[in-house]
């Protein structure tokens, strides 16, 4: 029986924990990061958040 393969598509810097777990349990890690969070502070966005607070 061939081992169960979980893509793991948290951040680089934050997929290790995931990545033992699922070996630790006996799978094989696919590391496919979709998503590189990053704060925004921009005044449109800060216009958007104000906007919407006073509706």
């Amino acid at each position: 029986m061939s081992k169960p393969v979980v893509a793991i598509t948290r951040p680089k810097d934050r997929a290790k924990k995931a990545c033992e777990i699922v070996e630790k349990l006996g799978g094989e890690v696919v590391l496919a990061p979709t998503l590189d969070l990053k704060p925004v502070n921009t005044q449109s966005l800060k216009n958007l958040v104000c906007s919407g607070a006073n509706s």
